[in-house]
């Protein structure tokens, strides 16, 4: 069944030719923005000396604005000739009610991702993809640790900022609002956009440990922008569940030997107690869901 897109995607290339634009533009602005850190940072510890912290924090504000903004931002308007304006359509009377959808739906699935990632772990990888995971989760892990490592509540504002909301903005906007709309176009089923948009979402963190939980994320967050039209939704549930991985690293820095254990402990009751809070909450989005395509329809019937 053909679904009915919610931004219309220019019909003048091939969507795939699309998403080939899309990944060099954001591979052009990445490698433009770290070209630019180099530079910035080189100038500034000649005037400052700026701590190891510091030039992470600054490095990871420009990758994140390069790969994730202006990338596809330049994509948008170059190719599509369209502003983001068409990617937040929900109406003002609902926003309450779908803010609390979404915090309470990536609430649920928290829960449900916590228990995946320890079934994501126990999977049997061969010797030398094994090899290469541990060493990047280790390496992410340390480099995590560098730039949250914090036990004021002014830096952990700060990282809610470099390590939350940009990444939020930046990503939803890239693998949601861009990528899922191409891959729609593509494949002219909403289902799979969603799907393919997760994937390549979990897949470009080039981390195989925490593939499946990602994946699961992401779905969540196609499945809101679809069913309210708004990016707000995604941006949001996306930006709770970076603030509550770097409160928790905020805590355990202020008290080590506090950090619960319960969920990592116990990976099946961490999914099916997220599971029955979501089910309710699924439900919901799926009507939601519902009604937007029936008066899209009913639009483009008229």
């Amino acid at each position: 069944m053909r679904h009915v897109p919610i931004v219309y995607c220019s019909g003048r290339r091939s969507p795939f030719l699309s998403l080939a634009w899309l990944l060099l533009l954001c591979s052009v602005a990445t490698l433009t923005a770290a070209w630019t850190v180099q530079k910035v940072t080189a100038a500034l510890c000649a005037v400052y000396p700026l701590s190891l912290q510091s030039r992470l924090r600054i490095a990871q504000g420009a990758t994140s604005c390069g790969a994730f903004l202006l990338g596809p931002l330049a994509y948008w308007y170059a190719f599509e000739r369209s502003t983001p304006q068409a990617f937040f359509l929900s109406k003002a009377q609902e926003r309450l009610k779908l803010a609390v959808l979404s915090i309470s739906l990536v609430s649920a699935a928290m829960v449900v991702a916590a228990g995946l990632a320890v079934v994501n772990q126990s999977i049997v990888l061969p010797d030398k993809l094994a090899t290469w995971a541990q060493a990047r989760e280790q390496a992410v892990e340390q480099l995590v640790n560098q730039l949250a490592r914090t036990s004021d509540v002014s830096g952990l504002l700060l990282n809610f900022m470099l390590m939350a909301a940009l990444p939020a903005v930046g990503e939803e906007f890239t693998f949601r609002g861009v990528m899922q709309n191409l891959c729609h176009k593509a494949y002219g089923n909403m289902h799979v956009a969603v799907f393919v948009s997760a994937l390549a979402f979990s897949a470009l963190h080039l981390q195989p440990y925490t593939f499946l939980p990602r994946v699961g994320l992401g779905v969540l967050f196609g499945y809101l922008y679809w069913g309210t039209r708004d990016l707000r939704f995604p941006i949001m549930a996306h930006f709770v569940n970076n603030a509550c991985m770097l409160t928790a690293l905020f805590l355990e820095n202020r008290s080590p030997n506090t950090t619960p254990a319960a969920l990592t402990s116990h990976p099946k009751a961490a999914i099916v107690a997220g599971a029955c809070f979501a089910v309710p909450l699924v439900y919901v989005l799926g009507r939601i869901l519902h009604k937007h395509v029936q008066g899209a329809r009913q639009y483009v019937g008229s």
